[in-house]
C-alpha cells in the first residue's frame, strides 16, 4: 500500500528572552544564506536494497563544516530526502537538530523516509539526500549539494492506527493515519486545530477500540495536549493550528509532536510593558488573516510607555523589540534600555495598532476607546446556562464591571462575550485577589464559582485588573417614567418592570410634544426629585428610538415626537438604548 504520509521533523528557531533578565539582540530579518560547503558521506556505491534484518545498522554517515549565518542564533540542520531530479519539490525530513556537523542514519530511518516519500516497499527509486541549514521561517536556508542514490525499501507489516477529531471534522474518511515501523510505535503527519478535540482509533471505524487522554494520563505528553474533561476522554489541542509530525509510543505511553517544517507565524501577538503583572489582560493583536504576519488591534498608550511584542502570554515567549522594526510611527522610538523596549512618546490616547513582523513596520491610527463587556453564565444566576439569558454587566472602564441580578444556589463563571468560545474567568483567576464571602470555589474542571449566600437580588462588582469580586444585597431595582403625560405627578409615574441587569420593560401613554425623563428607585409617596435619574444625554453613546428627541433644556428631558398612543417601552441602562413599540 502506497503511503503518502510526509514526515518532517523541524525545530522552531524562535529567540526567547527572559522578562526579568538582560536579553540578546533579536537577529535582523533578511540574513543572506552562506554557502554550505562540502558534504561528506561514507557510501561505497549508488544502488542499495534495504532489509529489515539490518534495520539497526548505520546506513549513512554525513558530515559537514559549520554553516555560519553571522548571528548569535542556533542553526538548525534538517536532513531531507527527495525524488531524484525533482529538486526536492516533494521531500520528507529524516531528522532535524541544532548546531551539529554530522549525522548517522540507520537503515530503519532511511526505510521510513522512503516509505513516507511515497515509494512502495520492494520498489526501487532514484532519490537524493541533502542537508538544509536554516535559522527560522523569515530567512533563506543554506543547502548542501545532494547525494544521488537508488534505494529499495522493505515492507513492515504492523497495522496503522488513526486519529479522528475536530481537525478531521469527525469523519472516518478524513482520519489521520499513523504508520508503525516497530511494535507499539506509530508516527505520521496529523493536522491539529486550536482548542479542537480528538482521540486515537485502532481502525478507522466508530466501533473500533479507542484510546483517549486517560490511556496516556500516566505517561509523557506534549504541553499542547490537555484533558478535554468530557465523557469520551478526548484530548484537547491547546497549540497553534497546523500540521505536526507525531510519534505515539503505546509501550511507554509517550507522545511527541513537532511542527511540520518551519512553523507558521503565531495567530496573535501581545503588547507587554515592564509593569505587566497579569498576562490575562495584556492587549492582544490578532493576525489580519490566517497565516499572515500582519497583526492589528486596539490599544491605549500612555505617554512614555515602554513595550515589546510577545508571541505568547509568557515571559518566556518569543519577542520583537526595537531592533526588530525599521518602519515605525514617528511617535515610537528606541527606549535606550538594555531590554530593547519601544518607547511611545506621543500624547496618551487610544490607537489602532498595525504590526508587520515580516516588513518590520508599526503604524498607529487614533481611535475611540473600545467598549468592554463581561457576562455571568450559570445556574447560580437565574438565567442559568442559557447564553441568551446571560447577565450582562455594565462596564465602568479599566476592566471593572458592575451589574444587578438575582442569584440563587448554584454555580457560574464570567464570560467576555455570551459565547462558549469566548475568554472566560473562573474562581482560579481571582485566587490571588479577593472573592466575596457569598461565593466559594466549586473545584471542578471549569473553575466555577458557587453562590452560597441567601438567594435574592445582589449588585456584583468585578475588577479583572485587581482580581476582585464584591457582592452586595440590594432592593429590586425600579425605573419610572414621569413627565407631561403624567402631569409631573409622582403618584401617576409609569413603573417599568425590571428584567435583570440594566433592562426594564413596561407600557406608557405618550402624546406628541410631551416631555419626560426616567427616575430610579423612587417611592411615589416619598418622591425624590434629586434622586438617580436619566435624561437624553445619558443615552448619547447608545441609541434612542426615532420617536424621541432631545428637548435641549437644563434637565436633558426627552420629547415624544411620534403618534399619540400607548407604547411598549424597553430600556437598557447598561447599553444605553431605548426602544418604543
Amino acid at each position: 500500500m502506497k503511503n503518502k504520509i510526509l514526515q518532517l521533523f523541524a525545530i522552531i528557531g524562535l529567540l526567547l528572552f527572559s522578562g526579568c533578565e538582560a536579553e540578546e539582540d533579536t537577529a535582523p530579518e533578511g540574513i543572506p544564506a552562506p554557502a554550505f560547503g562540502e558534504l561528506s558521506n561514507n557510501l561505497s556505491g549508488t544502488d542499495f536494497v534495504l532489509t529489515q534484518e539490518n534495520e539497526s545498522d548505520v546506513f549513512l554517515d554525513l558530515s559537514w563544516n559549520v554553516v555560519d549565518f553571522g548571528v548569535d542564533k542556533p542553526v538548525n540542520y534538517t536532513i531531507e530526502l527527495g525524488y531524484g531530479g525533482q529538486e526536492f519539490q516533494t521531500a520528507v525530513g529524516v531528522a532535524s537538530e541544532q548546531d551539529i556537523t554530522s549525522y548517522s542514519m540507520t537503515v530503519a530511518q532511511m526505510n521510513a523516509a522512503m516509505i513516507n516519500l511515497g515509494v512502495d516497499p520492494g520498489e526501487s527509486a532514484d532519490v537524493e539526500i541533502r542537508v538544509r541549514a536554516w535559522l527560522d521561517y523569515l530567512n533563506d536556508p543554506s543547502l548542501s549539494d545532494p547525494i544521488a542514490v537508488n534505494l529499495t525499501p522493505y515492507l513492515l507489516t504492523f497495522s496503522p492506527r488513526f486519529i479522528i477529531g475536530d481537525a478531521q471534522a469527525w469523519t472516518l474518511e478524513n482520519a489521520a493515519e499513523l504508520v508503525s515501523f516497530s511494535p507499539g510505535v506509530y508516527q505520521g503527519v496529523v493536522r491539529f486545530q486550536t482548542n479542537g478535540n480528538f482521540r486515537f482509533f485502532e481502525t478507522a471505524a466508530w466501533d473500533a477500540t479507542q484510546y483517549g487522554f486517560s490511556t496516556f494520563a500516566t505517561g509523557s505528553l506534549p504541553p499542547e495536549f490537555v484533558d478535554a474533561g468530557d465523557g469520551d476522554s478526548n484530548f484537547t489541542f491547546a497549540g497553534v493550528t497546523g500540521e505536526y509530525n507525531m510519534v505515539a509510543d503505546f509501550n511507554t505511553l509517550s507522545i511527541t509532536i513537532t511542527p511540520l517544517g518551519p512553523p507558521p507565524p503565531p495567530s496573535s501577538i501581545f503588547l507587554v510593558t515592564p509593569s505587566t503583572v497579569s498576562f490575562d489582560l495584556v492587549p492582544e493583536f490578532a493576525a489580519t488573516s490566517e497565516g499572515a504576519t500582519e497583526y492589528q488591534g486596539v490599544v491605549m498608550l500612555e505617554q512614555n510607555t515602554k513595550f515589546r511584542l510577545f508571541d505568547d502570554r509568557s515571559w518566556d515567549a518569543g519577542k520583537w523589540d526595537w531592533n526588530s522594526f525599521g518602519d515605525v510611527d514617528s511617535r515610537l522610538m528606541d527606549s535606550g534600555d538594555d531590554q530593547g523596549n519601544i518607547l511611545y512618546s506621543g500624547a496618551t490616547g487610544w490607537f489602532i495598532m498595525t504590526v508587520s513582523t515580516e516588513d518590520g513596520s508599526i503604524t498607529l491610527v487614533e481611535t475611540d476607546e473600545p467598549s468592554q463587556s463581561l457576562f455571568i453564565v450559570g445556574d447560580g444566576y437565574i438565567g442559568g446556562w442559557d447564553l441568551g439569558l446571560a447577565l450582562s454587566l455594565n462596564s465602568l472602564g479599566d476592566n471593572v464591571f458592575e451589574g444587578v441580578g438575582t442569584f440563587q444556589a448554584g454555580t457560574f463563571r464570567f464570560f467576555v462575550e455570551a459565547d462558549w468560545g469566548a475568554d472566560q474567568y473562573g474562581y482560579s483567576y481571582f485566587a490571588d485577589g479577593s472573592v466575596d464571602g457569598n461565593l466559594e470555589d466549586v473545584g471542578d474542571g471549569d473553575s466555577n464559582f458557587r453562590f452560597i449566600g441567601t438567594p435574592g437580588v445582589y449588585k456584583i462588582t468585578v475588577s479583572l485588573a485587581d482580581r476582585t469580586v464584591v457582592m452586595e444585597a440590594v432592593n429590586t431595582p425600579t425605573l419610572h417614567i414621569i413627565g407631561d403625560d403624567q402631569a409631573w405627578t409622582p403618584a401617576d409615574a409609569e413603573l417599568l418592570t425590571w428584567m435583570e441587569g440594566g433592562m426594564y420593560e413596561g407600557t406608557a401613554n405618550f402624546t406628541n410634544g410631551s416631555t419626560f425623563r426616567f427616575f430610579a428607585n423612587n417611592d411615589p409617596a416619598n418622591w425624590d426629585w434629586a434622586g438617580e435619574q436619566w435624561g437624553y444625554s445619558s443615552f448619547t453613546d447608545g441609541s434612542v428610538d426615532a420617536n424621541l428627541e432631545d428637548v435641549g433644556d437644563g434637565d436633558s428631558n426627552f420629547r415624544f415626537v411620534g403618534t399619540d398612543g400607548t407604547y411598549t417601552v424597553r430600556v437598557d441602562l447598561y447599553n444605553q438604548t431605548i426602544v418604543l413599540e
